[in-house]
């Protein structure tokens, strides 16, 4: 994945869209729960088991109801998610907002 060298260092917020790029912006803070709701267009959840992002650690949220708007699957976050040790059997639907470091909570 391109760009992925420069998620390394530093506090990042990555939004993976269904069937498209992943949008990623350098963060001081962590996003508010209303930010994260807009993100994933709903209630949020913590994503089970997808604490790390290519060795940083990590939280990942998605639509806590997603699968029961049946939202599209989103292949490459599953495949993240997969990748890096989590969620085998289950999959994602929906934007997945991940943050990356370890941005202060305001």
């Amino acid at each position: 994945m391109a760009g992925i060298k420069e998620l390394m260092k530093g506090d990042w917020l990555v939004i993976i869209k269904p069937n498209q790029p992943i949008i990623k912006s350098g963060i001081i803070v962590h996003p508010s729960l209303e930010e994260l709701q807009s993100i994933v267009e709903g209630y949020i959840e913590v994503i089970p088991r997808f604490n790390s992002f290519f060795g940083r650690e990590c939280i990942a949220y998605c639509n806590e109801d997603g699968k029961m708007r049946n939202l599209e699957f989103n292949k490459l976050a599953t495949n993240i998610w997969w990748l890096m040790g989590g969620g085998m059997g289950s999959h994602l639907v929906g934007t997945i907002a991940v943050v990356i470091g370890n941005a202060r909570v305001e």
